[in-house]
């Protein structure tokens, strides 16, 4: 049985990814300690630092997300920001994204890492997508306020709990936001001359 010793580490690692995601996520960065992983994760300490080497590694592994944009290159223009919008409130609600997303997003002011990864993620990620799909030479910076309405409403859903935001169900917001992602990307590209 010599793959059995893999498999458990493999597992362990899962753990303590799954502990750090649900602690990052509730507490951030700078609230969750090394001993309150492993004790959530029920490991040794040391194996943390064992797998992850430190802190920061283990919060940039418990980050690492992939938005899994839909394919958007087909869909009718005039759909697309209610398909943006739906995929994001659902990426933003499921457990197995939405833990991360959260983490980034309360560490990403203060954690100059966390800054960079959300922007790799937005570089990476987001502008291929909205280019992908506006030929109007502003691709750029419609994402870029594409993003800040997706940011916008998982802060006050997701950090600062709004009540109004919490208590909309997941359509609801989605629906809105999709007027608000397609009033962007039917937008006329803006220039310095503009008032």
């Amino acid at each position: 049985m010599p793959n059995q010793p893999t498999r458990k580490s493999d597992r362990t690692r899962a753990r303590i990814l799954a502990a750090a995601r649900e602690l990052f996520g509730e507490h951030g960065f700078d609230g969750v300690s090394l001993r309150d992983i492993a004790g959530q994760a029920d490991a040794d300490p040391a194996l943390l630092i064992r797998y992850f080497q430190s802190k920061d590694r283990l919060f940039a592994a418990a980050a690492e997300i992939d938005l899994r944009l839909p394919e958007l290159t087909g869909a009718r223009p005039d759909d697309v920001g209610c398909i943006l919008a739906a995929h994001f409130v659902e990426t933003w609600e499921d457990p197995r994204t939405g833990t991360g997303l959260r983490v980034l997003l309360r560490s990403a002011p203060t954690q100059k890492e966390t800054a960079e990864r959300m922007r790799a993620i937005f570089a990476g990620q987001v502008m291929p997508a909205i280019r992908a799909v506006d030929r109007s030479g502003a691709s750029d910076w419609k994402a870029a306020i594409i993003a800040s309405q997706v940011l916008g409403f998982a802060l006050t859903r997701y950090i600062l709990e709004l009540p109004a935001m919490t208590h909309m169900p997941g359509d609801e917001l989605a629906r809105h936001l999709g007027r608000l992602i397609q009033t962007i990307l039917d937008s006329e590209r803006i220039t310095d001359a503009d008032p």
